[in-house]
């Protein structure tokens, strides 16, 4: 793989050209195309895929290394995620193409602040020197808190908030917690989430939990963790302190294995 990065290199100069005996312009009869990605979502594999196409009448011989690593907003390199690297036959006039695929379970732990991943490739054709790279930045998104209001909020009245998240992991999230605030309105609340999908726990009233009833205790997960891909719903009662007219409910998810989930509601306080 250095000597593929090493040729990259002395492709642009023309003094390091004649050093290691490379024509100035090197016949490119094999065509490569990276494969580029807008964005996946958090969870999903993805693939870091070159289309090749050698358009002359001779076997062609490429050298190639492709990898995936994580960035910071700044495109600087955190760390890498996978790579690989070989050497192949593309026969005359035929087409081919070389795919690494990357697992959700390979990237999770590495990501950094903003999510943002590079995929790099980087190839070389023995019988004619020509050498070719690429790179492609993107984004690994991840899912939204959804957060409804049943209803007007009235000041000096009871108001429900209601709480709904989507696992997007085949692994089970631990110590699960939202948090909400609307400035004026209510002061900073905490919620575990802790029903199971489809059936209804047991309902939280400004920071206190209400015991479940006998039926549903029997139901119900370990408290404050929710399955993989499983969908969870809580209620939150809050009293708005003051009428305060068009306000932002803003909330955040949190977990061990999962963190910085946002979400926000618009409601109308009066």
């Amino acid at each position: 793989m250095e000597r593929l990065y090493l040729m990259n290199a002395v492709r642009n100069l023309e003094r390091a050209k004649e050093f290691f005996e490379i024509p100035s312009s090197p016949r490119e009869d094999v065509i490569f195309d990276l494969v580029e990605l807008d964005k996946i979502k958090l969870g999903e594999n993805f693939s870091v895929t070159v289309n090749i196409e050698n358009k002359s009448s001779q076997v062609r011989t490429v050298k190639a290394a492709v990898s995936a690593a994580t960035i910071f907003y700044t495109g600087i390199k955190d760390k890498v995620v996978k790579k690989a690297s070989g050497t192949f036959k593309i026969m005359p006039n035929k087409k081919d193409q070389l795919k690494l695929v990357v697992e959700a379970s390979e990237y999770m732990d590495k990501l950094v602040e903003y999510c943002l991943m590079k995929i790099y490739a980087i190839a070389t054709v023995e019988e004619t020197n020509e050498t070719w790279a690429d790179e492609d930045d993107f984004e690994v998104t991840k899912p939204k808190l959804d957060i409804q209001v049943t209803h007007k909020v009235s000041a000096n009245e009871p108001a429900t908030v209601i709480f709904s998240f989507t696992n997007p992991l085949q692994k089970t999230l631990t110590r699960c917690l939202v948090k909400y605030e609307c400035p004026g309105v209510t002061k900073p609340q905490s919620v575990p989430f802790s029903w199971p999908p489809r059936r209804r726990a047991g309902r939280v009233h400004d920071g206190g939990y209400a015991e479940p009833r006998a039926s549903d205790k029997r139901e119900l997960h370990n408290q404050w963790d929710i399955g993989p891909e499983e969908t969870v719903i809580i209620e939150h009662v809050f009293t708005a302190k003051a009428a305060a007219g068009e306000v932002n409910l803003v909330g955040g998810f949190s977990s061990r294995e999962l963190v910085d989930i946002t979400g926000s509601a618009v409601i109308e306080v009066f």
